[in-house]
């Protein structure tokens, strides 16, 4: 079974991507958008908190900007869903998805029901940025270079080892495994060829092809070309 990727709408600040019968498993991560979303077919389990939750055919989601979580389907099982990423949902008006263009290819009440559950939550979350808050966000505008554990410690003013065990602890990750995922999502956000991929990617810090295309596979659950082939809307 192979997983079917379509990213309805990819603009500056939000996405809308639709993923059918997916069998990957993600490792814990962590997005910088705000996320929510609906299961179409399948069963998923969204672990936060050390908590599990299943996730059935018509259930909602939402994930708050920088919760760690992981995801799995059971063995010999898959998932459908569609899910909406935007950097702040609230600027996002339903004018802007639901405008002609875009009407034909994209089911629109499915993404209103997404849209308004997305508001809804937001009335209940609250984020306070941390030292590591701080450090993450340090991280996303300076991924592309090479930052190494005493670079980061410094920023913070902590010891190296104790800066890993804070910020394993805080969200999941070790600090590098955060640059990867930040690496990732920047490349994400661009909108480029089959033959422009690779350089893209050493643009964003990776540094070298099957190193890129490993981690990208794991955090995205299909390889880069297949990812960017499968952009149907963008502006």
């Amino acid at each position: 079974m192979n997983t079917k990727y379509e990213i309805l709408i990819k603009k500056s600040d939000f996405e809308i991507l639709k993923v059918r019968e997916s069998t990957h498993n993600f490792p814990v991560h962590i997005h910088k958008r705000i996320c929510t979303g609906k299961i179409d077919a399948g069963e998923k389990f969204l672990v936060t908190n050390n908590k599990v939750h299943i996730l059935k055919n018509g259930d909602f989601f939402f994930i708050p900007p920088y919760m760690p979580h992981s995801c799995y389907v059971e063995k010999g099982g898959s998932v459908s869903y569609t899910i909406l990423s935007a950097d702040d949902i609230r600027k996002i008006s339903k004018e802007t998805i639901c405008n002609d263009e875009i009407n034909s290819f994209i089911d629109i009440k499915n993404i209103s029901l997404i849209y308004e559950y997305g508001l809804k939550m937001l009335d209940n979350y609250s984020y306070s940025e941390s030292l590591t808050g701080k450090l993450m966000a340090y991280i996303d505008e300076h991924s592309a270079d090479q930052l190494s554990l005493e670079l980061l410690a410094r920023i913070v003013n902590l010891n190296p080892y104790y800066l890993v065990h804070k910020f394993k602890e805080t969200t999941g990750l070790t600090p590098h495994q955060y640059i990867i995922q930040a690496r990732i999502r920047n490349l994400k956000k661009r909108f480029v060829s089959d033959k422009e991929i690779l350089n893209s990617a050493l643009d964003c810090g990776f540094y070298d092809q099957s190193h890129f295309i490993r981690h990208f596979k794991k955090h995205v659950g299909i390889t880069p070309k297949n990812y960017f082939n499968s952009i149907v809307y963008v502006r």
